[in-house]
């Protein structure tokens, strides 16, 4: 028991660590303890007295639960919340607030004071991965916009921007709200070869019509979310699939210094006009003219570090795709190429360097002719310092495999003013190994780690994949229990409040006896809980 005066008496307590229940955001649940001084009721002042529950202090989604039996002596100094300076809480916030916006919705929903200090970091990190969450986000901006407590321009110009700082966007099959292709096995077809037939063209069909309508709702809500988090966005990882492809978005990313792209890049890349289209076609002219907008304005001033990741098929090889990234991004110094095919080191060859004068020379002089360019002479990285290339070897290794290997490392380039060319051993993963590689690096860059830059062959493996999804699975399974620990508590602590009544006005909480006084605010604290764990 601790000894506590209040207004000129003393009151015993008790002081107990009561793992709080758990306030889920828009993405999921954030970790937290809520210490409440327990007082007994047959020793309470006659005149009520007001508890001030501490706010919940939440931790990142990757961090471990704290304890349950947390024990805390009578010599412990109590902490006063409203005592930490504002700076200090910022700091706080912008180092928790890096799990994709849970933590920052959380925050939001502990009280009126936190959901004002954490205004500013609420949006610094978000992790969204259907079109409903993209328009979830957009309504809620547009709700801020109207809030009427936002009068003062200062206000109306910091919420005209997100200010997020680290982005990232899945679309995979399965996870997204995009319409999956239908299958139906061949007991499921007509057995007539035409009717099999129309039946197979009318399910293609019906996909591609609802293919269309999600097209056209990306086109609609990414262009805007790129126009709320372009002008502060700093890292940003897209992880698509083969079977879920993106239309075009473009937007201007002026303070991007990071990009990992997953399967494909026509995100961010149109095609070039003498691809596809014949001469005099207003769509090669629109073409035209995009790609003179980008030579004087590029979406990427600031870019420095571009990692692209081959898997699966892409409609625009990445062989004539990836030497536009040097107009699109001009001050990229560092490149990497993970499941790299082994056509690679033939566009590693036309990286343009500061003693590269032949290649500009050919390259006037196939301008003049008149013929098509090669699509390996116009990489202009002229800033580029490093390139990694981690080649894609189908197990179990052959000797044909480990030739292509060996062929990739000899004809890597050797320039003498040009970048350094790292080229790993080759490996095949698994189906999942990407898309959760790239979230964990896009979160471990938000704190300052190394992500794929570190040039280790240990950090490659199948192993180190290994034991990161064992961690984050038992934090996962020790979350899940947590929110039904939660739950079990709200349920039990309602059902003894309406069925513990007694005559002298104390109803019997388990070891805890509430008043009548007390027995609204119990109750509305009970709601409120229940509420957030059926978000």
């Amino acid at each position: 028991m601790v000894q506590k005066r209040v207004e000129g008496r003393e009151y015993p307590f008790a002081l107990v660590a009561i793992p709080s229940t758990n306030i889920e955001g828009a993405a999921g649940t954030a970790f937290g303890h809520r210490y409440i001084l327990r007082q007994r009721a047959d020793e309470l002042p006659k005149r009520p007295v007001h508890f001030h529950p501490l706010p919940v202090l939440t931790a990142p989604s990757h961090s471990f639960p704290p304890p349950h039996n947390l024990r805390m002596s009578a010599n412990t100094p109590s902490l006063s919340m409203d005592k930490i300076p504002l700076d200090i809480w910022n700091h706080i916030f912008e180092f928790a607030c890096t799990d994709g916006g849970r933590t920052g919705a959380a925050l939001a929903s502990t009280s009126v004071l936190f959901s004002a200090i954490s205004a500013h970091y609420r949006f610094h990190s978000l992790k969204l991965t259907s079109l409903a969450q993209i328009g979830k986000l957009l309504l809620c901006h547009e709700r801020m916009l109207r809030n009427p407590s936002n009068t003062a321009s200062r206000c109306r110009k910091r919420s005209a921007e997100l200010n997020a700082r680290h982005l990232l966007l899945a679309f995979l099959p399965g996870e997204c709200d995009a319409p999956a292709r239908p299958w139906r096995g061949w007991s499921e077809y007509s057995r007539r070869k035409h009717k099999r037939e129309d039946e197979i063209v009318e399910d293609e069909h019906a996909w591609e019509s609802s293919k269309a309508a999600w097209d056209r709702q990306f086109e609609y809500l990414v262009p805007r979310l790129f126009q709320l988090v372009g002008p502060t966005l700093e890292t940003l990882a897209v992880l698509q699939h083969a079977d879920v492809a993106l239309p075009y978005a473009g937007g201007q990313f002026p303070r991007l210094r990071e990009l990992s792209l997953l399967a494909d890049d026509h995100l961010f890349v149109r095609p070039e006009p003498h691809w596809t289209r014949a001469a005099g076609d207003p769509e090669r002219e629109e073409l035209a003219w995009f790609w003179d907008q980008v030579a004087l304005f590029p979406p990427f001033p600031a870019l420095t570090h571009l990692h692209v990741v081959y898997e699966g098929a892409k409609q625009v090889p990445w062989e004539k795709t990836l030497p536009l990234w040097g107009r699109l991004a001009p001050e990229v110094t560092h490149i990497r190429v993970s499941q790299a095919s082994k056509l690679m080191p033939e566009v590693l060859d036309g990286i343009a360097t500061r003693s590269f004068v032949k290649v500009q020379q050919q390259l006037a002089q196939i301008h003049a002719t008149g013929s098509p360019p090669d699509a390996r002479k116009r990489v202009s990285f002229s800033k580029l310092r490093r390139a990694i290339v981690q080649p894609l070897v189908i197990e179990p290794v052959r000797g044909h495999e480990y030739l292509e290997e060996v062929t990739l490392m000899r004809n890597a380039p050797k320039a003498k003013d040009g970048p350094r060319v790292v080229v790993m051993r080759g490996r095949w993963f698994r189906d999942r190994y990407w898309r959760d590689r790239l979230r964990w690096e896009w979160e471990g860059r938000m704190i300052g780690g190394p992500g794929c830059w570190t040039e280790r062959e240990e950090d490659e493996g199948e192993w180190a994949y290994e034991r990161r999804k064992r961690a984050e699975n038992a934090v996962a399974r020790a979350r899940k229990q947590n929110q039904v620990a939660g739950r079990a508590l709200s349920e039990r602590t309602v059902s003894m409040i309406h069925l513990g009544d007694s005559e002298d006005g104390v109803c019997d909480v388990g070891p805890v006896k509430v008043g009548h006084r007390h027995r609204a605010i119990l109750r509305d604290l009970i709601t409120l809980g229940r509420r957030s764990l059926s978000r």
